[in-house]
Order: structure tokens, then C-alpha cells, then sequence
């Protein structure tokens, strides 16, 4: 079960970091940010910045907010979720898994589905993650 808990003063400080250091114009901008990190030429940092920039856009999108998650040692993130937390996105873990995977489409395509009106589904309480 995932146990919330509101940003810390330094997590938000984090973020907003993040915020002012990184931005995309669209949506073609974040294709060629994430073939480089396909191939594993982006550092830490920007893969922070952009996992930050997708929660953002998530957010915007959907109406979500951001929160702290944990769903057990091990796991523990800044995650954007749904006001009844039916559903949990993790952001920075998304844009890892892009490296991870080596495949950079799957922020674009969950962007463009929640542009198009499409909004996950879970219970209410369940945090259900969005892959």
C-alpha cells in the first residue's frame, strides 16, 4: 500500500530548481531529449529536470498534484496523482525507465492521450501506477 505525504521544503526547493533550470517548447523538442537519453548521453541532472517537466505537464493536463510517495523501501519518489489518488504517475521513474528500455516514446504517447481527453482510471485510494 503507497503512504503519502506532502512535499518537504527541500523537495519543493528541488523542483522548483529543476523548474527553472529546464524547460521544452513542445512536444518534438522532447523526442530529441529523450533519443539522447535512449542512448545514454544525458546526465543525472537532466534526467531529473526532465522527469520534472513531464510531472509538470501531467499536472497541467489533469488537474494532479504533486506529492511524495512511498510504496515501500526501495521506492520512494516524488509522484503526480489523481485528487482522489485512484491513480499515481511517477515521473522520474518513467523518464528512467526511457534509458532503462532504450524505447523514448512512451512520455510522448502518454502526453498525447492526455491531450486527447484520456484520463487513467483506478479506486479511489488504490494509487494505481500509470506505466
Amino acid at each position: 500500500m503507497a503512504e503519502e505525504r506532502k512535499l518537504n521544503k527541500e523537495e519543493k526547493q528541488e523542483l522548483a530548481e529543476a523548474r527553472e533550470a529546464f524547460s521544452l517548447p513542445d512536444l518534438d523538442a522532447l523526442d530529441e531529449v529523450l533519443e539522447g537519453a535512449a542512448m545514454g548521453g544525458l546526465d543525472d541532472d537532466l534526467l531529473f529536470h526532465l522527469g520534472v517537466w513531464l510531472g509538470d505537464q501531467v499536472a497541467a493536463e489533469t488537474g494532479w498534484v504533486w506529492v511524495h510517495l512511498s510504496f515501500g523501501p526501495g521506492l520512494e519518489a516524488p509522484a503526480v496523482v489523481s485528487s482522489d489518488r485512484g491513480v499515481a504517475l511517477l515521473p522520474l521513474q518513467i523518464i528512467g525507465g526511457v534509458v532503462d528500455s532504450g524505447d523514448p516514446s512512451g512520455p510522448r504517447q502518454l502526453l498525447e492521450k492526455l491531450r486527447g481527453g484520456a484520463r487513467p482510471q483506478g479506486a479511489p485510494g488504490s494509487y494505481a501506477l500509470v506505466a
